[in-house]
């Protein structure tokens, strides 16, 4: 076997892991006791694509997927600057 393989094969299973991660981030966002619970686990479900987005660019040797990968974890930042703005003072905006 070739590195290449292996590196699919990894790929692979770290794919299944972090789908399976994903659906009980799900279950957090919708049985979350508090907001901030809801808040974190979006964060971890959009991480996490992030990360799926990487694996599949390892898979299928396409290097578009790093921009768009890029361009999530940036949005992702800024939201959860803006949200924890908001859950610090309760106001929008400024």
């Amino acid at each position: 076997m070739v590195l290449e393989d292996y590196v699919r094969i990894i790929s692979g299973v770290s794919l299944a892991i972090y789908f399976t991660s994903i659906l009980l981030y799900v279950v957090r966002l919708i049985k979350g006791p508090s907001i901030p619970d809801m808040v974190l686990a979006i964060d971890a479900i959009t991480y996490s694509s992030i990360t799926i987005f990487i694996l599949l660019m390892l898979i299928l040797n396409t290097p578009l997927l790093v921009t768009c990968a890029m361009v999530l974890s940036i949005f992702v930042y800024a939201l959860n600057i803006y949200v924890a703005k908001y859950l610090e003072s309760r106001e929008m905006g400024e």
